[in-house]
């Protein structure tokens, strides 16, 4: 398995390897199953309000860091990669953290292809989310059930880390998933 960990950065350089880090977990832990899918492959990010999802993608696919907070409700980003030769268009879907978006994120699960579950190591309720948002994903979308990467965000403020790595990682090796 594959830990991805990200935390933004100003510096352009930190921010290219970093969306490559995010980017390399991604395609690593899919590659498997890539010659089953098209070459549009539609993956939903999915997490609790506020842990940077829209921050992750926006560096992973502008190589861009806003500062700002800005609640999402839904947006969709792409972002091309070349596995074995193969073109694939990641068509990413951004949901929205927050309950009364409830809806457009299981439609997101229902359409999708992949996920990446996000949460911030400084939350321990955003990783329940985590947990609950993979109880949704079997139940909404069972068949892609096992293309899940999970993420912790917020790196950078290790000394505030409410989430051990260890249980991170021990939940995504029980869910099989990449982390």
């Amino acid at each position: 398995l594959h830990f991805l960990s990200f935390s933004p950065s100003k510096s352009e350089s930190n921010s290219e390897l970093r969306s490559q880090k995010v980017l390399s977990g991604i395609s690593k832990f899919f590659s498997k199953q890539l010659n089953n899918l098209m070459n549009n492959i539609k993956v939903a990010v999915i997490g609790a309000n506020g842990v940077g999802k829209t921050c992750l993608l926006v560096q992973l696919t502008r190589n861009t860091f806003n500062e700002d907070y800005t609640p999402t409700i839904q947006d969709m980003f792409e972002k091309k990669i070349t596995y074995q030769g193969q073109e694939y268009t990641l068509k990413i879907t951004d949901t929205g953290g927050k309950d009364e978006n409830a809806n457009l994120t299981d439609s997101a699960i229902k359409e999708s292809d992949a996920f990446v579950l996000v949460y911030s190591i400084i939350s321990e309720n955003s990783f329940t989310k985590v947990q609950d948002n993979y109880q949704k994903i079997k139940q909404l979308n069972p068949k892609n059930s096992n293309r899940i990467v999970i993420a912790g965000t917020k790196s950078d403020l290790e000394s505030e880390r409410m989430v051990p790595e260890k249980k991170a990682f021990d939940y995504s090796v029980q869910i099989s998933a990449g982390f």
